[in-house]
């Protein structure tokens, strides 16, 4: 994931055994941080491997988003939905959404989707944190 680091040099990576989360620290301003001392991404990209392809998931977590900035995240999560082909209505309850999801990609990629879609949220969210 050499392509990600040398794009974003405030990126969060999660790793775990065959899937890696990535986010952008920037986002962190989007969370409420007194009340969520603990807290997940507020937008990021799921890497995960299955058997010799990858699967890439980009994602917003609502539930630890800030009051005041809530409306706006959710808007824009909705539209990046709809203009992936996604229909069903998000809801403020909801609190892991996936924005879209690219299947059977090879390592190449996948680390060009993962790049692509992380740009996607940064230019998205730019204007909200």
């Amino acid at each position: 994931m050499r392509g990600l680091r040398q794009r974003f040099d405030d990126l969060l990576v999660d790793p775990k055994r065959v899937r890696t989360g990535f986010s952008l620290q920037r986002w962190d301003s989007l969370v409420d941080l007194d009340q969520f001392p603990e807290w997940y991404y507020p937008a990021g990209v799921n890497v995960r491997q299955t058997g010799e392809s990858y699967v890439v998931t980009t994602f917003v977590q609502i539930n630890h988003v800030r009051p005041e900035k809530r409306e706006a995240f959710i808007e824009a999560a909705d539209t990046l939905r709809k203009s992936n082909g996604l229909k069903r209505q998000m809801n403020d309850e909801q609190s892991f959404v996936v924005l879209r999801r690219a299947r059977d990609l090879d390592k190449s990629r996948a680390i060009n989707q993962a790049i692509a879609q992380t740009v996607e949220l940064q230019t998205r969210l730019e204007s909200i944190r």
